[in-house]
């Protein structure tokens, strides 16, 4: 088994270092793993720091700034792991992500998508934005941080929609649902997503985000498959 971890990183300089060191220092043997950082074309520091950890497990690739979908869809591209987990470079992992992850997928082959929960961390400055989020207990949500998919996944719902520079995370978690791909929510923390305020989605409307957009293009999916429910979402309470 090996984990391909994907981040696409654009001007990450403030957080990348601590994203790279939850990844490395998970709490998990025998596995082998892979860390694909894919530069959105950044200005800042972002190289400099990726490269200062002399890691032959980390792989670097620099691309013209062309949006998150693309970042993640060549990652992918490169990936050589049979599962397929996703970082931004201002998140990080809590220590046990990846040893509650696999263990699920391993002892139930028939799920191709495992997810979790997610904590929100609010940073210095982004005191307005908790008023404005209100979560304070770990939550389900769309975070592609949260998830690890078999690679064969891509195979059946397709990559990220480069079309979308904003909410092509839903879309594609849409398209999972839409293609009845087994997935299951464990409840443990599986994710730690900085509000802060250089948020690429703060001061956005849902309109500006594209959520209505990706409502719309699962809207016409669905129209020509009538009579094909999306498939639900199970839960999984773990083991004490």
């Amino acid at each position: 088994m090996m984990v391909s971890v994907i981040m696409p990183v654009y001007n990450g300089a403030a957080y990348i270092q601590e994203a790279i060191e939850s990844i490395v220092s998970q709490h998990v043997t025998d596995i082998a793993w892979e860390i694909i950082i894919v530069d959105d074309g950044s200005t800042d520091a972002t190289s400099e720091i990726i490269h200062a950890f002399h890691n032959p497990d980390i792989r670097y690739i620099h691309q013209q700034h062309s949006g998150p979908s693309k970042a993640r869809n060549t990652g992918i591209l490169q990936a050589r792991g049979d599962l397929i987990a996703f970082l931004d470079a201002d998140d990080y992992w809590p220590l046990t992500k990846l040893k509650h992850q696999l263990s699920f997928l391993e002892e139930n082959q028939n799920v191709d998508v495992v997810g979790g929960l997610i904590e929100y961390v609010y940073m210095p400055g982004s005191e307005y934005r908790k008023e404005q989020i209100k979560i304070d207990t770990p939550v389900f949500n769309v975070q592609l941080g949260g998830l690890i998919v078999r690679k064969k996944v891509f195979d059946t719902v397709g990559y990220f929609n480069e079309q979308l520079h904003f909410s092509e995370d839903q879309d594609w978690i849409l398209r999972i649902k839409e293609s009845n791909v087994p997935m299951t929510i464990l409840n443990e923390t599986v994710l730690l997503y900085r509000i802060h305020p250089g948020n690429m989605t703060l001061h956005k409307t849902l309109k500006d985000l594209g959520v209505l957009r990706a409502l719309k293009l699962s809207l016409d999916r669905r129209r020509q498959k009538p009579g094909d429910p999306l498939n639900p979402i199970t839960t999984h309470e773990g083991k004490d």
